[in-house]
């Protein structure tokens, strides 16, 4: 997995080093958060890759597997339809959303209905695959996904149309291209007559799941949000430039995360100790660390990397601010997980009143993209102490079945 989100982060670097080209002013700005924004805009579907990895590595007998596809189907459905309600809302407000984020086209709204529509389903699949610990089909999966968003982006920017929305379009490709294995890999548990599916039942484990997941989706998401709204164009784009640059930090500590998750579910299961979580905080320590200190002593490589000369000289200041605010918020991402994973969903409300609280003072503190990065790194660690209080101290358990019934 460390093998396939290396490759699979490269590819994607690279996508970013082609959409940096971009001719039009805020173009590349909007780019950047659309893709974050991605994640909030379907957080219904954020839990349900850790709620089908819990019931797929616990279903054990033929009834359990057909409840896991019966779960499948009937998910499946309704994210289908929540996406449905979200495209009504994307063209009833279409204006306000183009005014807001200073779009000078609709295009990027067009290719990012398909896009979502990928994001909500997606997770069903990876989980039930996930659930199996078959990471080398999740690994090539991601880096699959990552050679086609690569060469549908390098198509569609530079012999179409040089914009934001012709990039979203090859991010669409990209997640078709790394959602059909995943789908491949999950038919047999699609295949299975339904068994039974409480929704009750479903919704004890996947609801704080979803919270949960989704908070952290806004933790990282929000900046890009309030960089986009209130910056100028061009600092949209020194923003968006150092931004991709520190999620670098996610994208490798990312298999860790998902390796961790259906392990901790089985140690939990069994009542072994925490030997996983440590191993995991420790080895996301030492990668982020690394990474900020490499882009603290040579910030310009990165972008030179990435978005190459035009935004190299002016991000360069931003990027180890933005790293180190960044490693809070990756170590808390860890810590949510391991406590997710283990069904401890005290941590999800006050992780809420932390996205409310950081969305508030993005409203206040957004004069300029250090101010947004500080008061991100604020967050990242409100955060950070909260879920780790919550992992050492205590959290309530949820008592539910894991498989509902």
């Amino acid at each position: 997995m460390l093998f396939a989100s290396m490759a699979g982060g490269g590819l994607l670097a690279l996508v970013h080093r082609i959409a940096s080209k971009m001719d039009a002013s805020g173009e590349y700005g909007l780019f950047t958060a659309v893709l974050s924004s991605m994640a909030a805009l379907t957080w219904p579907a954020l839990g349900l890759a850790a709620a089908f990895m819990q019931m797929t590595a616990t279903a054990s007998t033929d009834e359990a597997k057909r409840d896991v596809s019966a779960a499948a189907k009937r998910v499946a459905g309704g994210m289908v339809c929540y996406w449905v309600l979200i495209c009504l809302a994307l063209f009833v407000g279409k204006d306000w959303v183009m005014t807001t984020f200073k779009m000078t086209s609709g295009l990027a709204l067009v290719w990012l209905a398909p896009t979502l529509l990928l994001q909500l389903l997606s997770p069903i699949a990876q989980g039930i695959v996930q659930g199996r610990q078959d990471f080398f089909t999740a690994g090539w999966s991601a880096i699959i996904g990552g050679a086609g968003r690569l060469s549908i982006t390098w198509i569609a920017v530079t012999l179409i149309g040089a914009s934001a929305g012709w990039a979203i379009c090859g991010t669409f490709f990209g997640l078709l291209a790394g959602f059909i294995p995943l789908v491949m890999a999950s038919r047999h548990i699609w295949r299975l007559p339904s068994g039974k599916f409480a929704f009750s039942h479903w919704l004890r484990d996947a609801g704080p799941l979803t919270g949960g997941l989704a908070a952290s989706a806004f933790l990282f998401s929000l900046d890009q949000w309030a960089a986009l709204e209130f910056l100028p164009p061009d600092g949209n784009d020194l923003y968006g430039a150092a931004g991709t640059v520190g999620r670098v930090v996610m994208w490798v500590a990312a298999p860790l995360v998902v390796v961790m998750f259906p392990k901790i579910v089985g140690a939990a299961a069994a009542g072994e100790d925490r030997r996983i979580l440590f191993q995991a905080v420790g080895a996301t320590l030492v990668v982020a660390a690394s990474a900020a200190i490499a882009c603290t002593l040579f910030p310009s490589v990165p972008l030179l990397a990435l978005q190459g000369k035009a935004l190299a000289g002016s991000a360069a200041p931003l990027v180890p601010i933005y790293v180190w605010c960044l490693i809070p918020l990756t170590l808390a991402n860890v810590l949510l997980n391991n406590l997710l994973a283990r069904k401890r969903y005290g941590v999800v409300i006050p992780l809420i009143v932390v996205v409310l609280g950081y969305w508030m003072a993005l409203r206040r503190f957004n004069g300029s993209p250090k101010e947004i990065i500080l008061t991100l790194g604020g967050a990242a660690t409100v955060a950070l102490l909260v879920t780790a209080f919550y992992t050492w101290t205590g959290g309530r358990r949820s008592r539910s079945p894991v498989n509902p019934a």
